[in-house]
């Protein structure tokens, strides 16, 4: 730990109605920060440090500046938290929250996910991709200060929210999130995935997208050569290519390693299989 304030000394820090005393140790360990700016700016006689924000929040941030590992209970903690980290320009913590789980709200209910949870083949950039841009990558300006800026100059941060998205399923989105996490999935019927396919569109999934397109695999027991059988509505023109055989051949977008011979499947009675003349 880098000794800007002296280690063995305790500050002063009132926050709300709450006061803590914090050593000089703790609070050098995520600096240059507003508290550590202020303190050494007064460091023969330092007074108390008044600052009008959430004791709750601070509480766990005091717990951070003491080693101990931290975490949000929720949504609105994860995001209240984040802000008073670049309110106090507590650079440790802000890194350490950015790599950390993220809150998203779909319709009425919060998720926890991994922010790189949807970065699989075919699945990035995304709607999330977005928001999480949004919030962790661009720093709010009003809320930092130039190393120059004096302390007391701090602005209040911007008010900090979960990414939301209120006209969409919450229970398909559960159900993307345990695809994503290549968990075992089960369809209940056809409805059912065109509207998790309906979903994947929304949010630009296109990898997972393709995970939910019906297809059977099999071997031609003639030639030995695998074959994909897919809906005519479920081929993309440009994932067709014309074997050495004449056969037409596919290969799913983002899932596959190489493509096969392709049946087009038309209905209960009828499919299509090019086949060389």
């Amino acid at each position: 730990i880098p000794e800007i304030l002296p280690h063995s000394k305790f500050f002063t820090i009132q926050v709300g109605e709450q006061t803590f005393n914090i050593s000089g140790a703790s609070l050098s360990s995520d600096a240059p920060s507003y508290f550590t700016n202020f303190f050494e700016a007064n460091i023969t006689n330092p007074p108390i440090l008044a600052i009008d924000r959430s004791p709750r929040i601070f509480n766990i941030i005091a717990d951070h500046l003491r080693g101990y590992n931290i975490a949000a209970a929720n949504a609105e903690e994860f995001f209240q938290l984040y802000a008073d980290a670049l309110y106090y320009r507590l650079r440790n913590l802000i890194m350490l929250l950015k790599e950390r789980e993220t809150y998203v709200k779909i319709g009425d209910s919060q998720f926890k996910i991994s922010r790189d949870l949807f970065n699989g083949p075919g699945d990035a950039p995304n709607f999330f991709h977005l928001a999480f841009t949004f919030y962790f990558a661009h720093p709010v300006k009003d809320a930092r200060l130039a190393d120059d800026e004096k302390p007391t100059a701090l602005l209040r941060p911007p008010v900090l929210k979960a990414p939301q998205v209120t006209n969409r399923s919450a229970a398909l989105f559960s159900d993307l999130v345990t695809l994503a996490r290549n968990e075992p999935l089960k369809i209940h019927s056809d409805t059912h995935r065109i509207a998790l396919q309906k979903e994947c569109r929304y949010y630009r999934f296109r990898g997972l997208e393709q995970k939910l397109v019906k297809h059977k695999i099999t071997v031609d027991p003639t030639t030995g050569l695998e074959e994909i059988t897919l809906g005519l509505l479920d081929v993309h023109p440009d994932s067709i290519n014309i074997g050495a055989d004449c056969t037409l051949h596919y290969k799913r977008p983002y899932i596959d390693a190489y493509a096969r011979r392709l049946i087009i499947y038309v209905d209960k009675q009828h499919a299509l299989k090019y086949a060389p003349s």
